[in-house]
């Protein structure tokens, strides 16, 4: 008989701790699922300021190239445009005679690869304009740091073609890899940089052509 007291006491007890545990359980899930519905709304609020606050910086910088044709501490970004469509025009003509010709002369290559080059500086200086705390106000340093690291990429190039230039001509497998991976980059960089400008709320300009082929298609 007492053997089945303590029988039925323990099972008692067990019953007990394990109503004890659910009920830790439900307590601690209950709890978690309020902390959860108390810092969601916090943490929407936190983004949507920081995404108002972006918008309304970009707003201003559309405002300030509506005026003068820049933004930022000076970042030019139609210069920009037009610095890497340079780049790129000239980048295609040293493929071509890489490609087509079987002895280029030195000074041919040295006239369009110092082009490139030129407009990659010059793109690199715009790109640095803009301003790091303009750039973060505006959400937009991913964009700007890709741009320039790529821009970076493609004057590291330049210089592998430059040590492809001999007296009598140009060392020209060598100098056609390179130059294929010149335009990559380059298309890249103008890419990066059409995104940059999406994100800003500012348009490309559209050649007078592209204009009247437009208001034909109409």
């Amino acid at each position: 008989m007492l053997a089945g007291l303590v029988k039925q006491a323990l099972h008692w007890i067990q019953g007990d701790a394990l109503m004890f545990h659910v009920a830790i359980k439900t307590s601690l899930v209950t709890g978690l699922c309020a902390l959860t519905l108390i810092a969601l709304p916090t943490l929407a609020s936190a983004q949507q300021q920081t995404f108002n606050a972006a918008g309304q910086a970009r707003a201003k910088m559309q405002k300030s190239h509506s005026r003068t044709g820049m933004v930022g501490g000076g970042y030019r970004p139609w210069s920009v445009w037009s610095y890497q469509k340079s780049a790129r025009v000239h980048a295609q003509v040293l493929n071509a005679y890489g490609q087509n010709c079987k002895q280029v002369p030195p000074e041919i290559v040295k006239e369009h690869l110092g082009q490139v080059r030129k407009d990659i500086v010059a793109a690199k200086a715009e790109v640095k304009k803009f301003g790091a705390d303009a750039a973060k106000e505006a959400d937009v340093k991913k964009h700007l740091d890709a741009l320039e690291k790529q821009l970076t990429e493609c004057e590291q190039l330049c210089g592998m073609m430059e040590k492809t230039i001999g007296q009598d001509g140009v060392e020209t497998t060598q100098f056609c890899a390179h130059c294929s991976d010149l335009e990559t980059k380059l298309k890249a960089a103008e890419l990066e940089h059409t995104e940059l400008l999406k994100k800003l709320g500012i348009k490309l300009p559209v050649p007078k052509s592209d204009h009247v082929d437009h208001e034909k298609q109409k």
